[in-house]
C-alpha cells in the first residue's frame, strides 16, 4: 500500500496547521480523489507508480503553443519522483510537438508548438507578495513570470 502521507496546510508564518474559521476542522491540502489514489493498494501502490499532479498547462490558442507549469511556494523544489515524471510527460510533449503533425481543437484542426516544462517557485506564495521567482531554477525578478506568460519562455537569465 502507498505510504499514508497527511499533508495540511500551514500557516507561512508560524507553521500550524490551518483551520476553518467556523468549525474547526483541519484544511487538507490534497482533495479526496487525491486521498483516494495515494491510499490504494498493491500494484497500484507508490511500488509500481508514481503519483504526480501538474499544476498548470498554459495553452495560447491564438498562436497554438503551450506550456506546463509547476508552482512551488516559498522556494520549494519538486521532488525526485516529480520531476521524474514531470520529465517524462515533457519529452513526450516535445516529440508529440516536434513531429508536426496536427491535433483536433475547437478551433479546428491545428499544430500545437510545446514549449516546455517549467518549474516555478516563489520567494512566497505569488508574483504580487515576492521579490523574486525562479524559473527552472533560475531566478529572476518577480514581473518576469509575464514574459514565460506572454511568449512560453522565461527572459534571458540575469
Amino acid at each position: 500500500m502507498t505510504r499514508s502521507v497527511v499533508y495540511r496546510i500551514k500557516c507561512p508564518e508560524c507553521g500550524e496547521d490551518v483551520t476553518c474559521p467556523h468549525c474547526g476542522a483541519e484544511i487538507p491540502r490534497f482533495s479526496p480523489f487525491s486521498d483516494w489514489l495515494r491510499n490504494l493498494s498493491s500494484p497500484l501502490d507508490s511500488s509500481s507508480i508514481s503519483n504526480q499532479n501538474l499544476d498548470y498547462i498554459w495553452h495560447n490558442f491564438w498562436e497554438s503553443w503551450l506550456i506546463t507549469l509547476e508552482e512551488k511556494q516559498f522556494g520549494a523544489t519538486p521532488d525526485v519522483a516529480q520531476r521524474d515524471t514531470h520529465g517524462v510527460v515533457a519529452q513526450l510533449l516535445a516529440i508529440g510537438s516536434s513531429s508536426g503533425k496536427k491535433v483536433e481543437t475547437i478551433r479546428g484542426e491545428r499544430q500545437v508548438e510545446y514549449r516546455g516544462h517549467y518549474v516555478v517557485s516563489f520567494e512566497r506564495t505569488m508574483p504580487d507578495d515576492s521579490q523574486w521567482i525562479r524559473v527552472n531554477g533560475n531566478q529572476y525578478e518577480s514581473e518576469a513570470i509575464f514574459e514565460l506568460l506572454k511568449k512560453g519562455e522565461p527572459p534571458p537569465h540575469l
